[in-house]
């Protein structure tokens, strides 16, 4: 495969490796988007013991985190799935509430509806067929015709726009996507680290860079750990 061939490819770099958080900040490791134009940070949380888990993300002028300052986001990506349903009585279900399962007693929050089925995430539990559905803000019901499926479905999910989201499901990945024209180019800002900068309790958490659109064609690859 040539360089050209390469060009699509991805590269994935560690920042936090999987660790007991301790109650404590982890630092995270310093990267440069010089030959990149964006950067998924990969967050894996384990065992949760107590609490959540604060990710913060900062950009700076070098990876030796020169003026580093705050990278802002808006989203955070969920992994979700879809449970096939019949009609909905007693009312209408609505974006972001709590849905459970009456029967198995899983529980999600609602990512989308749609006629006949909705997306859910931050799933405890396995929906079955037969559930009754029941939104807990809206009442609504509906009976599952299908347990969930397609389970990995990528959900983006509005937060708080600033540098720090608190994630606190155990066995789950989370994604922030970052676009190189995020940082202040303008001021000289290419590089950034994402890493924790608060935890609950000793929660297990790894943190990776998955980088993507390379700028330029060249063998071999700068390392995005130097400046």
């Amino acid at each position: 495969m040539n360089v050209g061939e390469r060009m699509g490819l991805m590269t994935l770099l560690p920042s936090v490796h999987p660790i007991d958080s301790n109650s404590g900040a982890v630092a995270g490791t310093y990267i440069s988007l010089k030959n990149h134009q964006r950067v998924t940070v990969i967050v894996g949380l384990g065992v949760v013991a107590a609490g959540t888990v604060t990710i913060e993300l900062l950009q700076a002028l070098n990876v030796a985190a020169g003026g580093a300052k705050a990278l802002n986001f808006d989203a955070v990506y969920r992994l979700g799935g879809i449970v096939y349903h019949g009609p909905t009585t007693l009312g209408v279900f609505q974006v972001g509430e709590i849905v459970t399962g009456v029967g198995s007693g899983a529980t999600g929050l609602i990512h989308q509806i749609h006629n006949g089925h909705m997306v859910i995430y931050e799933i405890a539990g396995t929906f079955a067929i037969g559930d009754v559905l029941t939104g807990t803000t809206s009442a609504a019901t509906a009976t599952a015709t299908t347990a969930m499926t397609e389970y990995g479905l990528n959900c983006r999910v509005a937060v708080a726009a600033g540098n720090t989201v608190a994630l606190g499901i155990a066995d789950e990945t989370y994604e922030i996507e970052i676009e190189g024209s995020d940082l202040d180019i303008n001021n000289g800002f290419d590089c950034m680290v994402a890493g924790v900068s608060a935890s609950g309790g000793a929660n297990l958490v790894s943190v990776d860079y998955l980088l993507s659109k390379l700028r330029y064609k060249e063998e071999p690859q700068k390392s995005a750990y130097q400046d």
